[in-house]
């Protein structure tokens, strides 16, 4: 039975007098062993007192690893004994918990560090969380292992659960947790672990990329292009390339793109003299889209997967893909001036990317390179197509840390 006694009641000693006159109030505890100790409970409401929980399961580990998956969400297993690879248990008896803990974001994905902090059994997402399910939030211990896969008894902390955490100086944790369970069948339902050690966490975030990091002058071997038509504005969408192509145009091998994406008038059909002239940045979000801009670069969340759109170059590894560990740099502000000679049309790119770094272009192509979708609605996107690893790619989280993203 809980009971809840007002702040008074715990003030064993008065508050000073220099202490009423700083406005703050202290508590006096005095312990069974004869120390005391004085705390500040100026922002102290109430004290709660619950009756004690009796842990049938209380483990010290020093074993841990993880997956961070941007937006501030780190898997994570600690455990009493090394894990493979896979994140699977190495021996019978070994006791492993494993939890979904939201958090602030990660200043640097690849080396993503679980901040501190006390995170409480939950459904929602808010920070300071962990994410309350059977198959996110749970202990388990290893009975058996046949050809290297074990079975054992899972436990989910139905009943609540919570987390301190401490990220040390010397870049170890402290981590201590508590999990409570409706379970009768495992032989244990109420775990106390404590964690003192290392965790490397895995970078899985969709959104993250390395930054092209100077200045930068691309040049091309080809140019795909293709206009669409909109109300009030035309849509040319141009892929500069270096990137190997197939049959079907999507990119297979090492190299680079750069897509441009220009505003021209409306045309019902594609005039390649509308391009003429020179073009400024524009919102790819929110425009306004109008004859004389390019767009912005982003890197757009479209349902978990992140893609570019408008204005960027990006990097593609030797399979063809773009990847976490590829460079992509979005184009925030400069010109593009687009000029003919002949068949052949200019383009000269001027143009600042996100970290500030230059980005520049100066390439002709004939005007067979261009193909017309004016009865198309306006695409905004590249004619070449790339491949994303985080869309495409056979999923290499470690088995026992692989997850179905939770729906918000």
């Amino acid at each position: 039975m809980k009971r809840i006694l007002p702040i008074a009641a715990l003030l064993l000693a008065a508050a000073m007098p220099t202490a009423a006159q700083q406005n703050t109030r202290t508590a006096l505890l005095h312990m069974k062993s004869g120390e005391v100790k004085e705390f500040n409970v100026s922002d102290l409401d109430s004290i709660t007192f619950t009756q004690p929980v009796d842990y049938d399961k209380v483990v010290q580990c020093k074993y841990g690893m993880g997956v961070y998956y941007g937006d501030g969400e780190y898997y994570t297993v600690v455990s009493t004994d090394s894990l493979d690879p896979s994140g699977y248990p190495t021996r019978v008896g070994q006791v492993s918990v494993f939890f979904y803990a939201i958090g602030a974001k990660s200043v640097y994905s690849p080396a993503a560090i679980l901040p501190s902090g006390r995170y409480v059994a939950s459904t929602s997402f808010a920070q300071g969380t962990l994410y309350q399910s059977d198959r996110y939030l749970y202990a388990f211990e290893c009975t058996a292992i046949n050809d290297g896969k074990p079975t054992g008894k899972k436990v989910a902390f139905d009943l609540g659960a919570e987390a301190n955490v401490e990220y040390k100086s010397d870049g170890t944790y402290a981590i201590d947790i508590k999990g409570r369970s409706s379970s009768t069948t495992e032989g244990f339902s109420n775990v106390h672990l404590t964690f003192d050690g290392t965790i490397a966490y895995a970078n899985k975030d969709a959104s993250y990329y390395e930054l092209y990091d100077h200045d930068y002058n691309f040049v091309p071997k080809n140019l795909s292009a293709g206009y669409s038509a909109g109300t009030s504005y035309g849509d040319y969408s141009c892929s500069f390339y270096t990137v190997p192509l197939d049959s079907n145009g999507y990119t297979i091998g090492a190299g680079e793109l750069m897509n441009v994406e220009l505003l021209t008038k409306p045309d019902s059909v594609m005039n390649l003299d509308d391009l003429l002239g020179e073009y400024k940045v524009t919102s790819a979000m929110q425009g306004p889209y109008e004859p004389g801009r390019f767009l912005e670069g982003i890197n757009y969340n479209m349902y978990g997967t992140y893609v570019s759109i408008g204005t960027y170059i990006n990097e593609y590894n030797d399979e063809g893909y773009v990847t976490p560990n590829t460079k992509r740099g979005f184009v925030k502000d400069g010109k593009v001036t687009v000029t003919k000679d002949g068949d052949k049309y200019r383009f000269v790119c001027d143009l600042v990317l996100e970290n500030g770094y230059k980005l520049t272009m100066d390439y002709s192509a004939d005007k067979s390179c261009f193909v017309n979708r004016a009865g198309a609605p306006a695409a905004r996107t590249p004619m070449v197509k790339s491949r994303n690893a985080a869309a495409t790619a056979t999923d290499s989280r470690p088995a026992a840390l692989r997850l179905v993203k939770v729906s918000r």
